[in-house]
């Protein structure tokens, strides 16, 4: 028996029941409460949500301590924030590239989310940041595709269309970065649950 002491909750792990899925990822998911979706919607006991937290883009240190965890993990979220942009594109899609076939390696779902965009402001204050976002953006959804990965996408939910991707300004504190309550409320929440709900399905199957 484990006991997730940050959950406060014991699960007897075994294969093929409990379904852990673990966000990897820094502010957006820390001030989410990711773990707690379980509770607030009801998900059942048979689904256990992690979070690890990396305040850096390189998120290989993280991976690899789910890869290597003494219980099942079902799958994993890679999220990175707007804080690491601009930045070179291609290294960034070789590293995720990488960290995909590592995880598949493992029989773990790896499970792509896009950035959270900035502000028309602060797009304006920080030149070239939103452009290398959605570029990031862009090749997530294309990579995604190619390899039949999940993809939360957060971008889309949270701006303001499809035609125009900055953050919502309803959904953003000051900073034109971070978000308000009301956009995990509102906005991410859902996204996160019908996906949580489509792939623990689809690993029942």
């Amino acid at each position: 028996m484990l006991l997730y002491k940050k959950l406060k909750k014991q699960v007897i792990p075994k294969p093929g029941e409990i379904k852990y899925l673990a966000l990897v990822g820094a502010s957006v998911g820390k001030a989410w409460n990711f773990p707690h979706l379980v509770d607030r919607y009801n998900l059942g006991e048979n689904i256990v949500l992690g979070y690890r937290c990396k305040y850096d883009f390189d998120k290989s240190a993280e991976l690899n301590t789910l890869l290597k965890a003494p219980f099942p993990v079902s799958g994993i979220i890679i999220k990175e924030c707007s804080a690491y942009f601009p930045r070179e594109l291609k290294p960034s899609e070789e590293r995720i590239k990488a960290w995909v076939k590592g995880i598949r390696s493992h029989g773990i779902t790896p499970i792509l989310a896009t950035v959270v965009p900035v502000t028309r402001e602060r797009d304006k204050a920080s030149p070239g940041k939103f452009q290398s976002i959605l570029a990031f953006n862009d090749f997530i959804r294309d990579y995604a595709a190619k390899e039949h990965l999940p993809v939360l996408d957060l971008e889309r939910a949270v701006s303001i269309s499809d035609t125009d991707r900055h953050l919502r300004e309803e959904y953003a504190q000051p900073d034109g970065s971070h978000l308000v309550k009301k956009a995990y409320d509102e906005a991410l929440d859902k996204i996160a649950v019908e996906l949580i709900k489509n792939i623990t399905s689809r690993l029942n199957n």
